[in-house]
């Protein structure tokens, strides 16, 4: 069995052809159009909604992972990926602002250290989702283009949520 799951899992590294050494490379330059996201906000963020723009930067996270699973080439794929880390740097730059707008002075420490354990829980769930989804034989681009979907979703009911009165904090 173990061979088998070798011969499974090498499509999905394999799809664009890239080796360890060129994923690295794009993961770790992929990361700059983050700081792009995060300085702008930082120049902006006492001005605007941090529940709004947390929605959105959600949203538009979870709309360049379904572009990753659907990109066609190996640039297009490298494109995404650094439209992926622009898009996530408006999450970064909002996820603090957004609980402290939203929650009360007297519970922040609570609430800072729940976002840590939720946020934790869900990368863990998230891993063994993506494991469950590509070992039950779902290729990677599907995979890409349903949790990048199930993400934006997310991040729409978030944006939704902005817009009620509960959410307003302009």
């Amino acid at each position: 069995e173990p061979g088998r799951r070798a011969r499974q899992a090498a499509p999905g590294r394999d799809l664009h052809g890239l080796g360890e050494t060129a994923i690295s490379s794009v993961v770790a330059l992929g990361r700059l159009p983050a700081l792009v996201s995060l300085w702008l906000i930082a120049l902006w963020i006492d001005r605007l909604n941090p529940i709004r723009w947390y929605g959105t930067g959600v949203v538009l996270t979870g709309l360049m992972v379904v572009g990753l699973g659907c990109a066609p080439s190996t640039w297009l794929a490298i494109a995404g990926y650094f439209s992926y880390c622009l898009c996530y740097g408006i999450v970064w730059g909002t996820n603090v602002a957004a609980i402290n707008s939203a929650v009360p002075v007297r519970l922040r420490d609570a609430a800072f250290a729940l976002m840590m354990v939720f946020s934790t829980s869900a990368l863990f769930l998230v891993g063994f989702l993506h494991n469950r989804l590509l070992a039950g034989g779902l290729s990677l681009p599907a995979t890409f283009r349903w949790c990048g979907l199930a993400g934006a979703t997310g991040g729409l009911v978030l944006l939704v949520y902005s817009f009620a009165k509960w959410g307003r904090s302009d």
